[in-house]
């Protein structure tokens, strides 16, 4: 995948994040690379009696509304981390929808998960909440499962996303709004 046009200066958190997890990203001047196949597989932590983590904060930290992404990510990855919401108390309240796939994940607090990942997933039907994030990780997981899962109420997608289902179809994937 390449996204053109990035501003490689401002990303050093982000594309840090996701090596915790296994995607490996560089860039070409603004252009950022993330290649297919990457093994995930979360990375351990320099402190090996802890967990690894990723918290996410007000800029200059590390995104919240990437926050869904990259767990979505960790529950196909190998291991386990820690997932740590700064700013919203109610950022993880989609999670019960995610372990209707099978995700092992514990909610330590409001603001606190820690997701065991690469358990076995199994399709499901599944409620997206009205953010907008969280029903495209759900999507993503259900996209990652063989067989056919649902997404219902999805709608908030398209807020961000108008052309989501279409633009997926013409990457090969077999998606449809109903």
């Amino acid at each position: 995948m390449r996204v053109t046009d990035t501003q490689p200066e401002h990303l050093d958190l982000i594309v840090r994040s996701f090596a915790k997890i296994g995607v490996a990203i560089r860039f070409e001047g603004n252009t950022a690379i993330c290649p297919a196949g990457q093994r995930l597989r979360i990375e351990e932590p320099h402190t090996t009696n802890l967990l690894a983590k990723i918290e996410a904060a007000p800029w200059p930290y590390f995104p919240v509304d990437l926050l869904p992404v990259l767990i979505a990510l960790a529950v196909r990855a190998e291991g386990a981390m820690q997932f740590w919401n700064k700013i919203y108390e109610g950022g993880f309240t989609w999670l019960p929808e995610l372990a209707k796939f099978g995700a092992h994940v514990v909610v330590s607090d409001p603001h606190r998960i820690i997701v065991f990942g690469a358990r076995p997933l199994r399709p499901a039907v599944v409620e997206a909440p009205y953010i907008i994030r969280a029903a495209v990780a759900l999507y993503a997981v259900a996209a990652s499962i063989p067989g056919q899962s649902v997404v219902k109420n999805a709608d908030a997608i398209r807020r961000a996303h108008p052309r989501f289902v279409e633009n997926l179809r013409a990457l090969g994937a077999e998606v449809e709004w109903r």
